[in-house]
């Protein structure tokens, strides 16, 4: 997938093996998503609190605005804060 700019630039890139990139045209192929950005950072799922989420799934992360940091489902439960 390109850009429209008048010379387009590769944005998304999709390989025969299912990986994807983002601004990277050539993925790790130990990664299943590779993004890659000098100047920019990922922005995680932020919820009002893990109850919004009603099933969750292990390896599951997010930011818990309640709370003001990161956390991962793990073993059937959410954890205590990863931040602190």
């Amino acid at each position: 997938m390109n850009n429209s700019a008048t010379t387009p630039v590769e944005l998304i890139t999709a390989l025969n093996n299912g990986d994807i990139g983002i601004n990277n045209n050539a993925p790790e192929t130990s990664a299943l998503l590779e993004l890659k950005s000098s100047n920019q950072a990922i922005l995680l799922t932020r919820v009002a609190n893990t109850s919004v989420i009603t099933t969750p799934v292990n390896g599951m992360i997010l930011y818990d605005k309640s709370v003001n940091c990161f956390k991962s489902y793990e073993n059937n439960a959410w954890s205590p804060c990863l931040s602190k």
